[in-house]
């Protein structure tokens, strides 16, 4: 009974960190000075909800079973290195964000 409990607490916060990500992208789109840049912040969480979505989904037998992978958890080359690029452009927008005297 005390693995179940402890497998469960580590998928919700496993799946709570993935949530503060895509929060974190969304208020960086806020933020962006451009409108390009809230683009990319808000495509970059899109991704991140599409993968997260459809893989809990297949593990749960909801969803059929493809490639992807879980955001950050799962090892796969090409998509590690995507996510990875994604989120230094999402701390680059962040960097040269609008400071908050100027919103």
């Amino acid at each position: 009974m005390k693995n179940k409990l402890k497998r469960i607490a580590a998928s919700v916060l496993t799946l709570a960190l993935l949530a503060a990500i895509v929060i974190r992208c969304i208020v960086v789109a806020r933020n962006a000075k451009s409108q390009l840049d809230a683009y990319i912040c808000v495509g970059v969480a899109g991704m991140l909800v599409f993968q997260i979505v459809s893989n809990v989904g297949m593990c749960l037998f909801v969803l059929p079973v493809v490639g992807l992978t879980l955001p950050f958890i799962s090892y796969g080359g090409s998509s590690v290195v995507t996510l990875f690029i994604a989120m230094g452009m999402v701390s680059g927008i962040q960097k040269r964000s609008l400071p908050d005297w100027l919103r």
